[in-house]
């Protein structure tokens, strides 16, 4: 039986700036993918392509593990994991895994790419803002 002791900082109800912490319902292999809420009370998982992301988990964790998430409009700018190759510039959606991906004509829209990303895996540099649905201008 593992004995686990937590201290959670930022749980309570009421308001939190930029970062709350969550319980993940998976595992989150590395730092800087985009968090869902898996319909559990508190819990997070890694957004697939399709589910609306809440923000960025700042920790590799595992399952049943705190994660601290920094919520998408927060402050400055976060690191998020590429899908692929990602130019400066660029509008930003969910891609499976968490990982991000440039937007195609339809999407749902979660930042613009400060930095430029060469492959699947790298960590870019992203300006995030509250998840929107749209059309390409």
């Amino acid at each position: 039986m593992k004995n686990t002791h937590y201290t959670i900082a930022n749980c309570a109800a009421g308001t939190h700036g930029g970062d709350c912490t969550f319980i993940a319902s998976n595992p989150f292999p590395t730092r800087h993918l985009l968090a869902t809420f898996d319909g559990v009370t508190g819990k997070v998982k890694p957004c697939g392509a399709t589910n609306l992301p809440i923000g960025t988990a700042t920790d590799e964790v595992e399952t049943d593990e705190p994660v601290n998430v920094h919520f998408l409009g927060g402050n400055g700018t976060v690191l998020m994991v590429a899908a692929g190759a990602i130019n400066q510039g660029s509008l930003l959606a969910p891609a499976a895994g968490g990982k991000v991906q440039a937007g195609t004509d339809a999407f749902l829209r979660i930042g613009i790419a400060i930095g430029a990303a060469q492959a699947a895996g790298d960590r870019i540099e992203v300006l995030p803002y509250a998840p929107a649905v749209t059309s390409a201008a």
